[in-house]
This record gives structure tokens, C-alpha cells and sequence, in this order.
């Protein structure tokens, strides 16, 4: 009799010790190698929902890690300048809006300015 590392699955290809695909393991994904990190990125949390662009108004559902969020690229004109619109959104109240449209802002201790078109904005 041969080495059950020399019998091959008829059923799946893989190594195993014969039994119709009962018990087979695939010994030739095990022995490649990973890149970790790679996995690691792989795993780690998303977001999932509806985005849309600032230049040309797309809207589309997008798919993007937690850390990789902030612009996406737009699927129709290709601009970065693309966002989640609902990663986070407040229980109660309406959204602030620019005159452009535009609900997604940048904020220091002094300003606030529309992220689309650079307007300052003044909150009554």
C-alpha cells in the first residue's frame, strides 16, 4: 500500500485516505504563503451604505474599511471625492446643509467650511 500523503481524492483532487472526499485535506493551499498583513486588512470592521460624490452628485452603495473612509473614488467620473452619507448620523435633529448641497463639512476651532465647495458657513 502506498502513503496516504501519495493518495489524491477521486472526488476532490485533494490528499486524503481515499474515503470519497470524507476527510480530504488540502495540502497544497496549506503550504502556500500568507501575507499577514494583508489578512489582517482583510478582517478588520467596514462600513457598507450608500455614498455619493460632491463634483458630479452618484450615488451608489459602497463597501470601505473603517480607517479608508474619509474619500472614496467616485464609480462614474472617477474623482476622489466621494463619501458615506450616513457612516454616522444624529438620533434627532435635521442635518446642517450647504447651498451647494453638500452635508459634509470641516471643522476647526475657529470655522466651519463646506468639504464640495469651500464655503464658510454661518451657523445661526
Amino acid at each position: 500500500m502506498s502513503e496516504f500523503t501519495d493518495i489524491q481524492c477521486p472526488v476532490c483532487g485533494y490528499y486524503c485516505l481515499g474515503h470519497g472526499g470524507i476527510g480530504c485535506i488540502d495540502k497544497p493551499s496549506m503550504c502556500e504563503v500568507v501575507d499577514i498583513q494583508v489578512e489582517r486588512e482583510k478582517r478588520q470592521p467596514h462600513l457598507s451604505g450608500e455614498a455619493r460624490c460632491m463634483l458630479c452628485q452618484h450615488k451608489w452603495i459602497a463597501v470601505t474599511s473603517i480607517s479608508d473612509n474619509l474619500f472614496l473614488e467616485c464609480p462614474e467620473c472617477h474623482s476622489m471625492k466621494g463619501f458615506m452619507v450616513y457612516p454616522c448620523e444624529p438620533s434627532e435633529g435635521s442635518l446642517w446643509t450647504c447651498n451647494c448641497g453638500n452635508d459634509l463639512f470641516r471643522i476647526t476651532n475657529k470655522d466651519t467650511m463646506c468639504a464640495n465647495c469651500g464655503q464658510y458657513q454661518q451657523l445661526a
